[in-house]
């Protein structure tokens, strides 16, 4: 389990959590999860995490299918632009572009990690095709090539279980024990740890 540290990285911390919080206490709806996801990853990389793409999995335990919403970096900072006609499940909060599914889909490798509460992490070779047409999906479309040059060899993927589903990101380099650092931020129990109360 991820611990905070002490002094100015504790608060840094601490005030990233409460404006997630405020964030979530402000919700009237599903849809202003679109803003609890981008401003988890904007917090995840105030804190030095360089997360460029994380999200929010829910369950349905029964079909054993996932909806997700996802945060991926608008990628702005590389002098880039989006598609001028963004596709209708995409959300644009500050720089990021969120994706909304709304589907539910199966994802047969998460249902061990969730049912076992325990974190995992694991390197993922990027597929230049496939990662490709995420982006496309993901709004730009039109310099979908030109995100080759920023397109790292290899990523990392951590996968937090909770109570109703998972929280995802990925980083171009592995994280150490700051990979749970969402479970702080946004005071996550997993569905074990709600059983034991």
């Amino acid at each position: 389990r991820y611990e905070m540290g002490e002094g100015q990285s504790d608060i840094k911390r601490e005030r990233a959590a409460e404006r997630i919080r405020t964030e979530v206490a402000s919700m009237r709806g599903s849809d202003d999860l679109v803003k609890v996801v981008a401003l988890m990853r904007l917090e995840m990389v105030r804190l030095g995490i360089d997360a460029h793409v994380a999200a929010i999995g829910f369950i349905d335990e029964d079909k054993k299918r996932w909806r997700w919403i996802m945060a991926m970096d608008g990628f702005r900072r590389h002098g880039m632009r989006a598609d001028e006609e963004l596709p209708s499940d995409i959300h644009v909060v500050g720089e990021d572009h969120v994706k909304v599914y709304d589907e539910w889909i199966e994802v047969p490798y998460l249902i061990p990690v969730w049912e076992s509460g325990q974190p995992q992490t694991y390197r993922r070779e990027t597929r230049v095709k496939n990662d490709l047409q995420f982006w496309e999906s993901m709004g730009f479309r039109e310099l979908a090539e030109e995100f080759a040059d920023h397109m790292h060899a290899e990523q990392y993927n951590t996968d937090l279980p909770f109570e109703h589903g998972v929280v995802s990101f990925a980083v171009e380099k592995p994280q150490s024990q700051e990979s749970y650092l969402p479970y702080d931020l946004l005071l996550l129990k997993t569905h074990r740890d709600q059983a034991q109360r």
